[in-house]
Protein backbone atom coordinates (compact mmCIF):
# COMPACT_ATOMS: atom_id res chain seq x y z
CA UNK A 1 0.00 0.00 0.00
CA UNK A 2 1.29 3.57 -0.97
CA UNK A 3 1.99 5.90 2.52
CA UNK A 4 -0.54 8.96 2.94
CA UNK A 5 1.44 11.30 5.09
CA UNK A 6 0.16 14.40 6.68
CA UNK A 7 1.21 17.76 5.89
CA UNK A 8 2.27 19.16 9.53
CA UNK A 9 6.32 19.30 9.08
CA UNK A 10 8.29 19.53 6.06
CA UNK A 11 11.55 18.58 4.97
CA UNK A 12 14.35 20.14 2.78
CA UNK A 13 17.56 18.42 0.89
CA UNK A 14 19.84 20.04 2.80
CA UNK A 15 23.45 20.49 1.21
CA UNK A 16 24.22 23.49 3.97
CA UNK A 17 24.39 25.73 0.87
CA UNK A 18 23.48 28.97 0.30
CA UNK A 19 20.36 27.66 -1.57
CA UNK A 20 19.02 25.31 0.65
CA UNK A 21 19.98 27.07 4.24
CA UNK A 22 17.42 29.91 1.74
CA UNK A 23 15.17 27.17 1.46
CA UNK A 24 15.20 26.14 4.88
CA UNK A 25 14.78 29.51 6.64
CA UNK A 26 11.53 30.00 4.25
CA UNK A 27 10.12 26.67 5.63
CA UNK A 28 10.99 27.61 8.84
CA UNK A 29 8.90 30.31 8.43
CA UNK A 30 5.89 28.73 7.45
CA UNK A 31 6.14 24.87 9.20
CA UNK A 32 6.36 24.68 13.12
CA UNK A 33 9.54 21.95 12.13
CA UNK A 34 11.47 21.53 9.47
CA UNK A 35 13.76 17.96 8.50
CA UNK A 36 16.95 19.07 7.24
CA UNK A 37 18.38 15.75 5.45
CA UNK A 38 21.61 15.67 4.87
CA UNK A 39 23.01 12.51 2.61
CA UNK A 40 26.31 11.08 2.37
CA UNK A 41 27.90 8.73 0.08
CA UNK A 42 31.08 7.42 -1.66
CA UNK A 43 33.23 10.23 -3.00
CA UNK A 44 32.07 12.80 -0.65
CA UNK A 45 33.80 14.89 1.85
CA UNK A 46 32.96 17.33 4.34
CA UNK A 47 29.19 16.69 5.03
CA UNK A 48 29.76 17.76 8.02
CA UNK A 49 30.55 20.99 6.67
CA UNK A 50 26.88 21.57 6.52
CA UNK A 51 26.30 21.93 10.32
CA UNK A 52 28.18 25.70 9.40
CA UNK A 53 24.55 27.09 8.17
CA UNK A 54 22.52 24.82 10.92
CA UNK A 55 24.03 27.03 13.72
CA UNK A 56 23.30 30.34 12.07
CA UNK A 57 19.37 29.26 11.31
CA UNK A 58 19.27 28.28 14.93
CA UNK A 59 20.54 31.58 16.25
CA UNK A 60 18.49 33.16 13.81
CA UNK A 61 15.42 31.16 14.71
CA UNK A 62 15.43 30.12 17.88
CA UNK A 63 16.31 26.44 18.50
CA UNK A 64 13.54 23.34 18.65
CA UNK A 65 12.69 24.44 14.75
CA UNK A 66 15.08 21.69 13.06
CA UNK A 67 15.51 18.47 13.18
CA UNK A 68 18.47 16.74 11.97
CA UNK A 69 18.76 12.68 11.54
CA UNK A 70 21.63 11.54 13.17
CA UNK A 71 23.89 9.88 11.30
CA UNK A 72 24.03 11.16 7.91
CA UNK A 73 21.80 8.92 6.16
CA UNK A 74 23.91 6.67 3.63
CA UNK A 75 22.28 6.48 -0.25
CA UNK A 76 25.45 4.63 -1.69
CA UNK A 77 23.31 1.32 -2.31
CA UNK A 78 20.50 3.28 -3.92
CA UNK A 79 23.49 5.12 -5.85
CA UNK A 80 25.24 2.60 -6.96
CA UNK A 81 21.64 0.77 -7.97
CA UNK A 82 20.54 3.95 -10.57
CA UNK A 83 24.31 3.78 -12.33
CA UNK A 84 24.29 0.19 -12.66
CA UNK A 85 21.43 -1.23 -13.41
CA UNK A 86 20.63 -2.68 -17.06
CA UNK A 87 23.71 -0.97 -17.63
CA UNK A 88 24.57 -2.75 -21.15
CA UNK A 89 20.28 -1.75 -22.25
CA UNK A 90 21.21 2.00 -21.03
CA UNK A 91 24.12 2.09 -22.49
CA UNK A 92 22.55 0.93 -25.76
CA UNK A 93 19.55 3.33 -25.55
CA UNK A 94 21.15 6.52 -24.04
CA UNK A 95 25.09 6.11 -24.89
CA UNK A 96 26.83 7.70 -22.01
CA UNK A 97 24.16 9.62 -19.58
CA UNK A 98 24.77 7.15 -16.94
CA UNK A 99 27.96 9.89 -16.40
CA UNK A 100 25.65 12.49 -15.15
CA UNK A 101 26.49 11.23 -11.81
CA UNK A 102 25.35 14.53 -10.59
CA UNK A 103 21.65 13.68 -11.47
CA UNK A 104 21.88 9.69 -10.58
CA UNK A 105 22.99 11.32 -6.89
CA UNK A 106 20.24 13.80 -6.43
CA UNK A 107 17.86 11.29 -7.58
CA UNK A 108 19.34 8.38 -5.16
CA UNK A 109 18.34 11.12 -2.12
CA UNK A 110 15.07 11.52 -3.87
CA UNK A 111 14.35 8.22 -3.26
CA UNK A 112 15.50 7.81 0.34
CA UNK A 113 13.74 11.32 1.43
CA UNK A 114 10.04 9.42 0.13
CA UNK A 115 11.67 6.64 2.20
CA UNK A 116 12.10 9.27 5.55
CA UNK A 117 8.60 11.16 4.65
CA UNK A 118 6.82 8.17 5.09
CA UNK A 119 8.20 7.17 7.95
CA UNK A 120 8.16 10.12 9.82
CA UNK A 121 4.60 11.78 8.96
CA UNK A 122 6.56 14.38 6.81
CA UNK A 123 4.21 16.10 3.88
CA UNK A 124 6.11 18.52 2.33
CA UNK A 125 9.27 18.57 1.02
CA UNK A 126 11.69 21.20 -0.65
CA UNK A 127 14.76 21.74 -2.32
CA UNK A 128 17.02 24.59 -3.58
CA UNK A 129 16.64 23.51 -7.40
CA UNK A 130 17.68 26.77 -9.25
CA UNK A 131 17.69 27.32 -12.93
CA UNK A 132 20.88 28.81 -13.55
CA UNK A 133 22.23 25.32 -12.89
CA UNK A 134 21.80 24.82 -16.57
CA UNK A 135 23.31 21.47 -16.59
CA UNK A 136 22.10 19.40 -13.49
CA UNK A 137 19.33 17.24 -14.49
CA UNK A 138 17.43 17.24 -11.05
CA UNK A 139 17.49 21.21 -11.65
CA UNK A 140 16.24 21.46 -15.38
CA UNK A 141 12.68 22.69 -15.89
CA UNK A 142 11.26 19.35 -18.02
CA UNK A 143 12.42 17.22 -15.25
CA UNK A 144 11.40 18.53 -12.14
CA UNK A 145 7.35 17.80 -13.21
CA UNK A 146 8.05 14.00 -13.03
CA UNK A 147 10.39 14.29 -9.87
CA UNK A 148 7.00 16.25 -8.48
CA UNK A 149 4.96 13.25 -9.50
CA UNK A 150 7.01 10.72 -8.22
CA UNK A 151 6.12 12.59 -4.64
CA UNK A 152 3.10 13.02 -5.35
CA UNK A 153 2.51 9.25 -6.12
CA UNK A 154 3.84 8.84 -1.81
CA UNK A 155 1.88 11.57 -0.69
CA UNK A 156 4.29 13.78 -0.25
CA UNK A 157 4.01 17.37 -1.72
CA UNK A 158 7.51 18.89 -3.34
CA UNK A 159 8.34 21.96 -4.96
CA UNK A 160 11.21 24.43 -5.58
CA UNK A 161 10.50 27.82 -3.85
CA UNK A 162 13.73 29.35 -5.11
CA UNK A 163 13.46 28.22 -8.66
CA UNK A 164 13.48 31.50 -10.20
CA UNK A 165 15.46 33.60 -8.04
CA UNK A 166 18.43 35.14 -9.78
CA UNK A 167 21.83 33.13 -9.18
CA UNK A 168 25.68 33.83 -9.28
CA UNK A 169 26.34 31.13 -11.37
CA UNK A 170 25.35 33.37 -14.01
CA UNK A 171 28.26 35.99 -12.82
CA UNK A 172 30.85 33.24 -13.85
CA UNK A 173 30.88 30.74 -10.76
CA UNK A 174 33.26 28.48 -12.73
CA UNK A 175 36.40 30.67 -12.80
CA UNK A 176 35.67 31.53 -9.07
CA UNK A 177 35.49 27.85 -7.94
CA UNK A 178 38.68 27.50 -9.64
CA UNK A 179 40.62 30.52 -8.71
CA UNK A 180 40.63 31.80 -11.85
CA UNK A 181 38.58 35.31 -10.95
CA UNK A 182 39.07 36.98 -7.80
CA UNK A 183 36.02 39.82 -8.36
CA UNK A 184 32.63 39.82 -9.52
CA UNK A 185 30.05 42.33 -9.45
CA UNK A 186 28.05 42.90 -6.60
CA UNK A 187 24.58 41.36 -6.64
CA UNK A 188 23.79 44.19 -3.85
CA UNK A 189 24.64 46.99 -6.28
CA UNK A 190 23.38 45.22 -9.72
CA UNK A 191 19.99 44.99 -7.88
CA UNK A 192 20.16 41.08 -8.52
CA UNK A 193 17.83 38.75 -5.99
CA UNK A 194 19.75 35.48 -4.91
CA UNK A 195 19.16 33.31 -1.83
CA UNK A 196 22.75 34.60 -1.24
CA UNK A 197 21.46 38.24 -1.06
CA UNK A 198 18.57 37.78 1.09
CA UNK A 199 20.51 35.43 3.46
CA UNK A 200 23.26 38.30 3.89
CA UNK A 201 20.04 41.04 4.43
CA UNK A 202 18.87 38.21 6.76
CA UNK A 203 22.27 38.69 8.42
CA UNK A 204 22.67 34.93 8.11
CA UNK A 205 25.86 35.06 5.67
CA UNK A 206 28.54 37.06 5.77
CA UNK A 207 28.92 38.55 2.28
CA UNK A 208 26.02 38.67 -0.32
CA UNK A 209 27.95 36.51 -3.19
CA UNK A 210 29.88 33.51 -1.09
CA UNK A 211 29.35 31.03 -3.86
CA UNK A 212 32.50 29.47 -4.95
CA UNK A 213 34.34 31.19 -2.32
CA UNK A 214 36.53 29.58 0.91
CA UNK A 215 33.55 30.38 3.13
CA UNK A 216 31.10 28.51 0.73
CA UNK A 217 33.52 25.66 0.51
CA UNK A 218 33.55 25.26 4.55
CA UNK A 219 29.59 25.41 4.44
CA UNK A 220 28.90 22.49 2.53
CA UNK A 221 30.07 18.69 1.26
CA UNK A 222 32.98 18.24 -1.53
CA UNK A 223 32.33 15.98 -4.73
CA UNK A 224 34.79 14.42 -6.44
CA UNK A 225 32.57 12.36 -8.86
CA UNK A 226 31.44 16.26 -9.75
CA UNK A 227 34.79 16.16 -12.29
CA UNK A 228 33.75 12.99 -14.14
CA UNK A 229 30.32 14.91 -14.69
CA UNK A 230 31.44 18.06 -15.93
CA UNK A 231 34.10 15.99 -18.22
CA UNK A 232 31.16 14.22 -19.59
CA UNK A 233 28.76 17.40 -20.07
CA UNK A 234 31.32 20.41 -20.79
CA UNK A 235 34.40 18.44 -22.31
CA UNK A 236 32.75 15.79 -23.96
CA UNK A 237 29.17 16.30 -25.17
CA UNK A 238 28.69 20.04 -25.30
CA UNK A 239 31.49 20.06 -27.25
CA UNK A 240 29.89 17.65 -30.07
CA UNK A 241 26.03 18.41 -29.78
CA UNK A 242 24.09 21.58 -28.54
CA UNK A 243 22.26 22.25 -25.36
CA UNK A 244 18.90 21.29 -26.55
CA UNK A 245 20.41 18.10 -27.29
CA UNK A 246 21.39 17.44 -24.42
CA UNK A 247 18.76 18.36 -22.31
CA UNK A 248 16.54 15.98 -24.63
CA UNK A 249 18.92 13.20 -23.76
CA UNK A 250 18.78 13.74 -19.94
CA UNK A 251 14.79 13.81 -20.59
CA UNK A 252 14.87 10.65 -22.09
CA UNK A 253 17.18 8.76 -19.83
CA UNK A 254 15.80 10.25 -16.35
CA UNK A 255 12.21 9.55 -17.36
CA UNK A 256 13.39 5.52 -17.61
CA UNK A 257 15.19 6.16 -14.13
CA UNK A 258 12.43 7.73 -12.56
CA UNK A 259 9.77 4.67 -13.80
CA UNK A 260 12.15 2.34 -12.30
CA UNK A 261 12.32 4.47 -8.87
CA UNK A 262 8.85 4.65 -9.18
CA UNK A 263 8.71 0.68 -9.39
CA UNK A 264 11.46 0.06 -6.36
CA UNK A 265 9.23 2.34 -4.39
CA UNK A 266 6.02 0.29 -5.07
CA UNK A 267 7.76 -3.01 -4.36
CA UNK A 268 8.89 -1.31 -0.83
CA UNK A 269 6.28 -0.24 0.39
CA UNK A 270 3.89 -3.32 -1.24
CA UNK A 271 6.43 -5.66 0.43
CA UNK A 272 9.37 -3.84 2.27
CA UNK A 273 10.68 -7.31 3.63
CA UNK A 274 11.16 -8.96 0.07
CA UNK A 275 11.94 -5.33 -1.82
CA UNK A 276 14.86 -4.84 -3.32
CA UNK A 277 15.22 -1.45 -1.94
CA UNK A 278 14.93 -2.91 1.50
CA UNK A 279 18.58 -4.73 0.34
CA UNK A 280 19.73 -1.18 -0.64
CA UNK A 281 18.77 1.02 2.19
CA UNK A 282 19.47 -1.72 5.33
CA UNK A 283 21.78 -2.68 7.69
CA UNK A 284 25.38 -0.64 8.10
CA UNK A 285 26.46 2.17 5.43
CA UNK A 286 28.86 0.25 2.76
CA UNK A 287 32.60 -0.38 3.36
CA UNK A 288 33.91 3.05 1.95
CA UNK A 289 30.44 5.15 2.59
CA UNK A 290 31.73 8.09 4.70
CA UNK A 291 31.59 11.75 5.64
Amino acid sequence: MRPTVPGSDAAVLYSGGTDSTFVALLMAEEFDRVHLLTYRRTGMFGVENSERNVERLIAHTGPGRFVRPRPYPCVDGIFRHLSYHDYRGNLRRHGFFNLTTCGNCKLAMHVQSILYCAANGVGTLRDGANRGMTIFPAQMAPVLPMIRALYERYGVEYDTPIYDLEDSQGLDFGSRLHGLSKQRPDPLASGMRTAGTELYQRGLLPAPDVKGTPEDRKMQARCYQFALFNVFVRWYYLQRHSYDDYVAGVVRYYSEQIAHCRGLLDEHFEAPDRSRLGKLIEGPPPPGCRT
